[in-house]
């Protein structure tokens, strides 16, 4: 009984290893799957082409956005020879001092007297000779600055000039007012739309270029 099933055994293996599914035979009209490698280039090429189509389209229209956005912020582009700028205050300070040099004292009792709570610049015992060393202002200030700008483009030629003008309030009826970077500009660009930064320029200051 042993020896029938062993021999049955050696007989089926061989049976079932030639059963075994083998690769088709490739097709001699070179159908099949040679074809799908062949559209392979194809297919590629026309999504290529697709991907180029989207990213043209939209980086036109970023452009546009941005071009819109530009006109919508800036207005419409000035003429050559038309004399633009703008005029205003800027660096405007308004100060608010609640002085009190020494809440233990009453008024008179030191040299200098302490007036009490006020508005107002302290005196001497209220600032310290170290305060403010490296600024010309005090910090109490109440001050502006007044500027007139204006712009000439004209083919090569750039000419702009500002008017600045400090205003100082040291009191109630003391007002200085100050030149404070007041200029005049000439430049000779080498390219009139200014993409090459390349320019011969002179530039002059009406009082003096030196700052106090």
């Amino acid at each position: 009984m042993r020896v029938q099933l062993g021999l049955t055994l050696v007989v089926l293996a061989p049976a079932m290893a030639f059963a075994q599914p083998a690769e088709p035979p490739p097709d001699p009209n070179g159908q099949g799957s040679g074809s799908a490698s062949a559209d392979d280039p194809r297919i590629r090429e026309l999504v290529d082409k697709e991907i180029a189509r989207i990213m043209t389209e939209r980086a036109a229209k970023e452009a546009a956005d941005k071009a819109q956005h530009e006109a919508d912020q800036g207005g419409s582009k000035p003429n050559p020879g038309e004399v633009i700028g703008q005029s205003g205050f800027f660096d405007t300070r308004i100060a608010f001092t609640l002085t009190n040099e020494n809440v233990l004292v009453q008024p008179g009792d030191t040299i200098p007297s302490v007036p009490g709570f006020r508005f107002g610049v302290p005196n001497s015992l209220g600032v310290l000779f170290f305060d403010n060393y490296d600024t010309r202002y005090s910090g109490f200030e109440t001050l502006s600055h007044v500027v007139a700008y204006r712009d000439f483009h004209s083919g090569h030629l750039d000419a702009e000039s500002a008017l600045v003008v400090r205003v100082n309030e040291l009191s109630g009826t003391n007002i200085q007012l100050t030149d404070d970077g007041s200029y005049i500009s000439l430049s000779s660009w080498k390219d009139p739309s200014h993409k090459d930064p390349t320019r011969v320029s002179l530039t002059a200051f009406p009082v003096s270029f030196f700052r106090s």
